[in-house]
């Protein structure tokens, strides 16, 4: 990955992976305040009850739709959070092959990502794919249990 960076920083995150989370962290932040003034501003509902209190209504006084602007920001989350476990990957990788004294060509970088996983099968493929070549077991192992519907 064109940009990345090896360089482990005191608290043993990657220098990419730190600027990535923390870019992902100011969109939540930017999202969380947008949420905030949105349903301040655009939503306002009062429950009302009836039939003796049998039936009980939510009505909306202002009601308008979800702004396009956070659906943006939300993506621009998510993929920096992606990002952040792509340049992890490519790390764990670099200090895999670094550490077993192999070579790690740009071709085979190229391929590195992080493995998004539905099932127990594609996580397979995805490793005999060469996605976490290199990368030590016990953290193979620990990727699997966090992907959903594989642990």
């Amino acid at each position: 990955m064109e940009g990345s960076s090896t360089t482990i920083e005191d608290d043993g995150i990657p220098e990419s992976v730190a600027r990535k989370l923390d870019r992902a962290r100011e969109h939540v932040c930017n999202l969380t305040a947008e949420v905030s003034e949105y349903v301040d501003e655009c939503l306002a509902a009062r429950r009302e009850v009836e039939n003796d209190g049998k039936d009980h209504l939510l009505v909306w006084d202002r009601f308008s739709l979800f702004p396009a602007r956070l659906a943006l920001i939300i993506g621009d989350a998510v993929h920096n959070l992606r990002s952040a476990l792509d340049h992890l990957v490519v790390a764990l990788v670099k200090a895999g092959a670094a550490s077993s004294g192999a070579g790690l060509a740009e071709e085979e970088e190229r391929v590195l990502q992080y493995p998004v996983c539905a099932t127990e099968d594609s996580f397979k493929a995805a490793v005999l794919r060469r996605r976490l070549r290199h990368v030590p077991s016990a953290a193979v192992d620990y990727i699997r249990g966090m992907l959903a519907n594989t642990a």
